[in-house]
């Protein structure tokens, strides 16, 4: 994902997610026939509504799920000087990294948030 796109839709996911504890979602969508891979950012406000933000990037794996907590997130993307930044989960359930594409020296684990929430696979 491009890092400045990522950071400049964090920085208005924040603005809706205060109400939340800062929870802010992302959805990863792998390519389709149909619409190439995105990501999808999501914050809800009690008082101004949903902010939701689709970002392109590349996906590999199955399409997932997972929040975090969106100042955290500011946070680590703030301190990357790279174009674009590889996020990294294995579940919902266990916590993320983050590092700059194609650069192993620096590395991030972003705990997750529990997301009561986010839609489940049936």
């Amino acid at each position: 994902v491009d890092t400045k796109v990522l950071l400049k839709a964090l920085r208005v996911s924040n603005l809706f997610a205060r109400d939340s504890n800062h929870m802010v979602r992302f959805t990863v969508e792998p390519a389709s026939e149909e619409a190439p891979a995105k990501m999808i950012v999501t914050s809800t406000s009690a008082e101004a509504g949903d902010n939701i933000a689709g970002l392109d990037a590349v996906v590999t794996g199955p399409e997932g799920v997972i929040s975090f907590n969106g100042r955290y997130m500011l946070d680590v993307l703030s301190a990357i000087d790279d174009a674009q930044i590889t996020l990294e989960t294995t579940r919902p359930s266990a916590p993320g990294v983050v590092r700059p594409y194609g650069d192993s020296s620096y590395l991030c684990v972003v705990m997750l948030m529990h997301d009561s929430n986010a839609p489940t696979k049936k």
